[in-house]
């Protein structure tokens, strides 16, 4: 897809994002109950707007809000192949590229599921649609530039996406192991960036996100191992320095990436 293709898609999406009427924007009304799925809640076009209402004197319809729900699982369904592209470009695989592009459709499917709807769990994210179609023009950047073999700026819009995607559950008070092992990854990219300067308080905050992640997977040995692992690793960085301090900070981020991998 050429960068004039995803401008315009950007333009016009933004667009009709931001030029509704309060009437046109007005959420639709459905409480579906536990049984239901968004699928069957999707399935007809009467569903858009349930249960129409007259005033007697006005004769003008209320429209009733439709909620939505499953967002949060439909993010760690696009997560697996997201991850798995995300990886792969930061290693400058050709596969990649395919997977880029499914990560692309995947997310399209997560707009047209919850775009212009009240999604249950993100009520306090109030511009989630816009934000949704900034993640999409992410991936569709993403794809562009991989298809063109610039793979490490394929990868750095690839990244912007577990940001705002975290963003999103922060807002709305959601726990996610991918959140919290994403702090983690980008205190210990910190800390090995800066490896020069060995700051022993970043040191210490990185121990005590690790903590974090011991609250999830408690009856799984093979996490447990690799989390431990990991934080054994950081606990010995305290009485290294130089060239020693260097070589150890190097084996963090493979032990890292495994575990994420299998388990973020």
């Amino acid at each position: 897809m050429k960068k004039t293709t995803i401008i315009l898609f950007t333009t016009l999406l933004l667009i009709s994002c931001n030029s509704k009427t309060p009437q046109e924007t007005q959420k639709s009304v459905l409480n579906l109950n536990n049984s239901w799925s968004i699928e069957q809640s999707q399935n007809t076009e009467s569903n858009s707007s349930w249960s129409v209402e007259t005033n007697s004197s006005s004769w003008e319809t209320q429209e009733l809000v439709q909620k939505v729900e499953w967002l949060d699982i439909d993010l760690v369904k696009f997560n697996e192949i997201y991850k798995q592209a995300l990886y792969n470009s930061g290693q400058a695989k050709d596969e990649a590229k395919s997977q880029i592009n499914n990560c692309v459709e995947l997310w399209w499917n997560i707009i047209s599921k919850y775009r212009w709807y009240e999604v249950v769990w993100f009520e306090k994210s109030t511009d989630l649609d816009k934000t949704l179609i900034e993640i999409w023009i992410n991936l569709l950047t993403a794809s562009d530039f991989s298809t063109g073999w610039k793979m490490e700026i394929a990868h750095s819009e690839l990244e912007k996406v577990r940001m705002t995607i975290m963003k999103i559950r922060q807002e709305n008070n959601i726990k996610s192991i991918s959140d919290d092992m994403l702090i983690v990854h980008n205190k210990m990219e910190e800390i090995v960036e800066n490896w020069a300067t060995k700051d022993d308080n970043k040191i210490q905050e990185l121990k005590t996100d690790i903590q974090k992640l011991k609250e999830y997977n408690t009856d799984k040995d093979e996490y447990k191992k690799m989390l431990s692992d990991f934080e054994n690793a950081v606990n010995s960085l305290k009485d290294l320095s130089g060239n020693d301090y260097n070589t150890k900070l190097k084996e963090l981020k493979p032990l890292f990436i495994k575990m994420y991998m299998k388990f973020g």
